[in-house]
């Protein structure tokens, strides 16, 4: 077989994607720490569950041994007989505090060789992973115990008896300098400050449910079971969606700097059913958001079937721009802080758009040299436009991150033209705007 030539298909499988509900959340518990004479896969017992929700932290406090009443030898240290309670017996792991919420860019794979339709292999997304580590907050608590009582003992501390306030006590005036921005910023984001603010977070007991419960089982076997089995509207593609298109539109959103933001805080993209449920406008911009560029294929299946190819089209057009065949979200997906500044960088990527137009390929010196002199948006402004649509070949420069539809382009010759007169429009708009910037600075 000569080099060139793809490699033989030995076999195909059904790969689905599928998405928990929009009321459940999947995360990773993640605890490896256990004792050596824990046998790996034994079940350990939960005692109990807690939660800290706005900092999304969980603690759980697990029985050392499954089914063993000798906790002699996990002993450390003969002490008070509380202490060697928790220490023989139960294990405190708690996962991290967050100040925003986790992500992840962790599956969940699921290989069903006989399904009615053959072999299938089921991909669910986890929201995040939560790593467990043992906590000690016990020790501290007996030390620190020990420690006053010690103190006690040798005078430096009162003992249980307190004096009674003499009749009259001198009164103290002091007078606090006016806290600066800088220091109250200081203040703010200090580590005395973060700890306050997770213990103000109280601890909330929650629910758990063993593996082998028949509603855990069922919920398992509905997350990942089969296409078969799957109710059309709750898939995001259909049967046909090669494993490439798959992962186009739902991996791309979480590439830094191309996230929708809203007051600050990334905007998860919305699954297939809610894409189902919005009008067909609206869930062209919710797609185009976090896809940036894409087919018109592609966002079909996406949004749905059912709805009718000319008004898909119709809200795409006013949405996104056709470059050489795909489709590319007119409002860029960058905070650039300004308005003065915002229109800058929104005339150069219109000017970068214009070059991925006309030609197959784009070095980043011809980029910046199609900006002109002086340059109005920074280096780094030029990459993020680059990178957003398109890909870096070594030798070759950027091109298009997505390859056009050819069906497309011969049904619709006249949106995939070079020329356009509305595409010229807003083309001599943007120039007009970067030399308004010019006369500005100058």
């Amino acid at each position: 077989m000569n080099a060139n030539e793809d490699d033989p298909v030995v076999g195909e499988i059904d790969v689905f994607f599928r998405t928990p509900d929009q009321n459940n959340e999947l995360h990773l518990m993640q605890y490896p720490l256990r004792h050596a004479l824990s046998a790996i896969g034994s079940e350990r017992k939960i005692h109990d569950v807690q939660l800290r929700p706005r900092h999304a932290r969980i603690q759980m406090r697990l029985a050392l041994y499954p089914e063993s009443d000798d906790f002699t030898h996990t002993k450390s240290f003969n002490q008070n007989p509380i202490l060697e309670k928790k220490i023989g017996q139960e294990q405190t792991l708690t996962s991290q505090a967050h100040l925003q919420p986790p992500q992840s860019n962790y599956t969940i794979g699921c290989f069903v060789p006989d399904t009615p339709s053959g072999p299938a292999f089921t991909i669910v997304p986890i929201r995040a992973v939560q790593q467990l580590r043992p906590t000690f907050s016990h020790i501290d608590d007996h030390d620190r115990q020990q420690l006053i009582a010690r103190a006690e003992r040798k005078g430096l501390l009162p003992s249980g008896t307190v004096e009674a306030p003499s009749a009259a006590s001198p009164l103290t005036l002091s007078f606090r300098r006016r806290e600066t921005e800088r220091a109250a910023e200081r203040r703010r984001n200090s580590y005395a400050t973060l700890k306050q603010r997770e213990r103000s977070d109280a601890w909330i007991p929650i629910q758990f449910a063993h593996r082998h419960r028949d509603d855990v089982l069922a919920k398992k076997q509905a997350l990942f079971s089969a296409f078969d089995h799957i109710d059309v509207k709750d898939t995001l593609f259909e049967r046909g969606t090669s494993y490439r298109d798959l992962f186009e539109t739902h991996t791309r959103h979480m590439r830094a700097g191309f996230v929708a933001k809203a007051g600050g805080v990334r905007k998860e993209p919305l699954s297939a059913q809610q894409l189902h449920v919005l009008g067909t406008d609206a869930a062209v911009v919710q797609a185009m958001e976090q896809a940036r560029i894409v087919r018109f294929a592609e966002l079909h299946r996406l949004i749905g079937l059912h709805r009718p190819e000319d008004e898909v089209l119709s809200a795409l057009r006013k949405a996104a721009y056709c470059v050489r065949g795909l489709w590319v979200v007119k409002k860029c997906g960058k905070d650039v802080g300004r308005k003065n500044a915002s229109e800058r960088y929104d005339a150069c990527r219109m000017l970068l758009l214009d070059v991925f137009r006309r030609s197959n390929a784009v070095r980043t010196s011809d980029a910046i040299h199609t900006l002109g002199e002086p340059l109005l948006v920074s280096f780094a402004s030029v990459l993020s436009i680059l990178q957003e649509v398109g890909e870096r070949q070594k030798g070759v420069g950027w091109q298009l991150r997505l390859v056009c539809d050819d069906k497309f382009v011969k049904e619709h010759e006249e949106l995939c033209r070079t020329v356009d007169e509305d595409w010229e429009r807003w083309v001599e708009n943007a120039r007009e705007c970067l030399r308004k910037a010019v006369r500005r600075r100058r």
